[in-house]
């Protein structure tokens, strides 16, 4: 492909008039002909210097470097077009926009309102008719294709409801002259306003409510105050308005504070008269009855009731009306489709550069408004991250991102964000055109709290503790009491979720409820005015604290991790609000019950900076019960994770003489079993091995098998690792039938995975394949993340062993998206060195570059090799540095220490 024009680019955008009716009628004959079209167009916009960058459907997108070479290709387009013969489907009539502006190139893709501008154009004209903005007109000048003439069509809006433009058409003596008057807004049946800034991004969206308007006969966007819904439907209702014979008519809602005046308002829009004797829905009813209209109801949720009967009514007498309403409550009546209005899109973590970042939508409207208020202000390497942290903690709100974007007139970027925390102080000054309920973000979400009923009220606060969203079980146990019964609450996040306050998603086959930032902070507000802070906060704390404890080895269960996942924010919520009240007691609990979260997730450096805050509480030291213990544990645990077996061990010493003075046989196996874990790292085998046995033990004693179970597979590994097969399968069918006695499936699992290890060890691939995969698929189905992982990476050892590399680099790519998925940090570092492992004998520079990037991750983590983990790539490693060299080999590694941890996972993943 040809290099894209860039900088101002005349763009020449084509549609075929009636394809769709064509088509229908000649389905063969018009996909021949389309084909034609395409290699017709090509070779004329080629011919004339430009290039075809996209064709969708029958239309056909072409750039130019010069608006002259645009026209000139329009102008043989058509030509030749008219010439042609098209067979069965009839004369091909096209319509042809050209319009030139600045634009962007990221790839091989154009970026910039002159697309919109350009596709607008189009629109509005005929089959046969070629259409020209006035920044082409005015470029081409007198350089027009001999006996061509430029004709001015006078002024226009266009569907992108903005300014209306001037128009002009290219005439040629070869072409049609005089068309239908042209299909912009003038010209057709609405009452559509003109917007005073530019409509950004939505596509997807106004595409998608533009099909279901058509479809359906009630369609109500739904959202939070100022997500777009008025401006989306104001857009989609612009694209439809030659759909519906008898027009798109606006009915603003928002200033109406009487029921009784929504169908008298209705009437009015559509220049209906009062008559004396007759109700408004009568004349309403008998002026619909017949018409093919789209009626859009604007901002009915303080109306909602009046509109909903207003709607039905219409609807049932209308046959062909539609209506699309507006709405932060749906309007609840039969035959309505709801469509919630999302937030506008934000860039991912971490964000791409500064040049990237207008492709978000969020980030394009606050550079577009920040630079109305500030001609002088542009996105730099400096301000980009603020920028992107206002978007975000607004939530990709629109409203809320000009406000604060007004704001650059007198602040910076970094002052803004850095205000955020006050958000409803600051951004205020909104539009003076606007109603008052929008002119500021504290009266835009009050506007919602107000129409709330006094029950929806009281959850509606306390639901605003929650971080991250939250469970239908969590609210029930946080929420209820006072005036709100348990049974009630599941109703009231129903209520809550239709008046857009709470926005409901599903995940893992779970429903799970939260909040925008923005209307969280508003609810925290309302619960401090409250005077309930203090109580719900402790409900949800006792929670959180709950959960985490059914992590604890006695109870083991690696599904709760996942569930651990989902309320990451919630529980770093407790922590924080057990260490600020002083509560050490919950704070230790709770950071004993997060000890394998913690090592899991590889959040070792997070974990320890909780774990010294807690233990350095006021009194802690010389508490001697059992949440003191597991806490000193999970400290020593995590700092045996980061190779720092000083700390480990000191730590581990301390919760062991704490288990001695409660003489608590749990508390000391644990101990021990975590002591033992510092001495395999360190590579002291025997040691260690000795140490689980002694935890084993006394976990028995205390009828205590899930920690005993715990205690066998890290024997087992023990042993695989001196080579003990024996040992280790005798262990593994252990773990084996002692799972299977308390119906423990991890267990059968891992059990099983020893089993598998054996085998692999053993050159029995067939069986070690069978055992391994038994393995995997119940991993899969509890789901125990890490096991898994670990499952796929032994079956792509399998796979080597069986000469199959395409399916061992499959196995190792699932477990680094599983790894991924999760956000196991440290086994996404040792999928990325599996892979490196199996690259080495053919590309050993890409093997270091992940060797690298695992580098660089692990650094990030404090996780670095133990013992027999350097041992094994040192085993692969030196041959290649013999062989390349120390300085090859470092430039290698230190090119895969540049890549982030999605970039180095995606270049793992692609073809070697």
């Amino acid at each position: 492909m040809r290099e894209l024009p860039t900088g101002t680019v005349t763009f020449l955008f084509t549609d075929i008039e009636g394809s769709t009716r064509m088509l229908q009628a000649h389905p063969v004959q018009m996909g021949s002909a389309l084909a034609r079209h395409h290699d017709l167009l090509l070779e004329v916009v080629e011919s004339h210097g430009g290039i075809v960058f996209e064709t969708l459907g029958d239309g056909v997108y072409a750039a130019f470097a010069r608006a002259s070479d645009g026209v000139r290709a329009a102008l043989a387009g058509q030509l030749q077009i008219q010439s042609e013969n098209w067979g069965d489907v009839g004369q091909i009539r096209v319509r042809m926009g050209l319009h030139t502006g600045d634009v962007e190139v990221r790839g091989e893709h154009y970026f910039g309102p002159a697309l919109f501008r350009c596709s607008r154009l189009m629109a509005i004209g005929h089959g046969g008719q070629v259409l020209l903005s006035r920044a082409t007109r005015d470029l081409v000048g007198d350089a027009l294709p001999s006996g061509a003439a430029i004709r001015s069509l006078g002024v226009h809006r266009l569907k992108d409801l903005a300014e209306p433009a001037e128009v002009y058409q290219l005439l040629h003596p070869d072409l049609p002259a005089n068309f239908a008057p042209l299909r912009s807004l003038d010209a057709l049946a609405n009452n559509l306003p003109v917007n005073t800034t530019r409509f950004i991004g939505r596509e997807e969206e106004v595409a998608a409510v533009r099909e279901l308007v058509v479809a359906e006969r009630l369609v109500t966007l739904t959202g939070t105050g100022g997500a777009g819904k008025t401006r989306l439907a104001l857009q989609v209702a612009a694209d439809l308005v030659d759909h519906f014979a008898d027009g798109v008519w606006l009915v603003e809602f928002g200033p109406v504070a009487d029921p009784s005046m929504v169908a008298l308002t209705t009437a009015a829009v559509l220049s209906l008269r009062e008559e004396p004797g007759r109700e408004p829905l009568t004349t309403l009813v008998d002026y619909l009855r017949a018409r093919d209209l789209l009626l859009l109801m604007d901002s009915c949720e303080h109306l909602v009731a009046a509109c909903a009967a207003l709607a039905n009514t219409l609807l049932r007498a209308a046959p062909r009306l539609h209506i699309l309403a507006t709405s932060r409550e749906l309007l609840g009546i039969s035959g309505e489709t709801t469509w919630r209005v999302p937030s506008l899109s934000l860039p991912p973590k971490p964000p791409p550069p500064p040049e990237s970042l207008d492709q978000y939508e969020a980030i394009g409207l606050f550079m577009e408004r920040a630079r109305a208020a500030n001609s002088t202000f542009h996105l730099t390497t400096q301000n980009a991250g603020a920028v992107v942290e206002v978007c975000a903690r607004l939530d990709g709100i629109p409203l809320a991102i000009e406000l604060a974007a007004a704001r650059v007139r007198m602040m910076s970027v970094e002052q803004i964000a850095a205000r955020l925390d006050d958000r409803f102080r600051l951004l205020t000054g909104g539009s003076r055109a606007a109603l008052p309920r929008q002119q500021t973000l504290r009266a835009l979400v009050g506007w919602s709290h107000t129409l709330l009923q006094d029950t929806e009220r009281v959850l509606f606060r306390r639901l605003s503790v929650f971080s991250g969203g939250w469970t239908l079980e969590a609210a029930e146990a946080v929420c209820a009491g006072d005036g709100i019964d348990a049974y009630d609450v599941l109703d009231l996040i129903i209520q809550l979720v239709d008046k857009s306050l709470i926005i409901a998603d599903e995940q893992d086959g779970q429903e799970r409820y939260r909040m925008l930032e923005t209307i969280r902070e508003y609810g925290r507000e309302c619960l401090a005015e409250a005077g309930e802070a203090d109580a719900v906060r402790g409900l949800h704390l006792e929670f959180f604290l709950g959960l985490a404890e059914r992590a604890l080895p006695a109870d083991y269960d690696p599904a709760v991790l996942a569930i651990l996942a989902r309320e990451q924010d919630n529980v770093r919520a407790a922590l924080r609000r057990a260490i600020d009240t002083g509560d050490a007691e919950s704070a230790l609990r709770l950071a004993g019950g997060l000890w394998d979260y913690w090592s899991v997730r590889g959040y070792y450096t997070e974990g320890r900076a909780w774990l010294n805050e807690i233990l350095a509480m006021p009194g802690v030291k010389n508490m001697l019960t059992a949440p003191h213990a597991r806490a000193l544990q999970t400290a020593g645990h995590l700092a045996n994770c980061q190779a720092d077996y000083a700390n480990a061990s000191a730590l581990l010493a301390a919760s062991r003489e704490v288990a001695e003075a409660l003489g608590d046989d749990r508390t000391m196996a644990a101990s021990l079993h975590l002591l033992g874990n510092t001495a395999s790292s360190r590579g002291e085998l025997a040691r260690a091995s000795e140490l689980y046995a002694q935890a084993r033990h006394l976990n028995r004693r205390a009828g205590s098998r899930g920690a005993e179970i715990l205690n066998l597979l890290q024997m087992a590994d023990i042993a695989l690792e001196l080579a003990d097969l024996d040992q280790a399968r005798s262990l593994g069918l252990e773990v084996v039938s002692a799972s299977r006695e308390r119906g423990q499936r991890w267990g059968i699992a891992r059990g099983t995975y020893v089993l598998g290890r054996v085998a692999l060890i053993e050159d029995e691939l067939p069986n070690a394949q069978r055992l391994l995969e038994q393995s995997l698929e119940i991993q899969v189905a509890l789901p125990d993340q890490q096991g898994r992982i670990r499952s796929l990476s032994a079956l792509a050892r399998v796979a080597r062993g069986q000469g199959n590399a395409d399916l061992a680099r499959r196995r190792y790519a699932e477990s680094l998206r599983v790894a991924r998925e999760s956000f196991q940090l440290l086994e996404i570092a040792r999928g990325l060195e599996g892979m490196a492992e199996l690259d080495a004998p053919d590309d050993f520079e890409r093997a270091l570059r992940l060797m690298g990037a695992a580098g660089a991750l692990r650094k990030v983590i404090g996780a670095e090799p133990h013992t027999e983990e350097r041992r094994r790539q040192n085993a692969w490693l030196q041959p290649i540095y013999a062989a390349r060299g120390e300085k090859v080999c470092a430039e290698a590694r230190a090119s895969g220490r540049a890549l982030s941890v999605e970039q180095a996972i995606e270049a793992a993943l692609s073809p070697a």
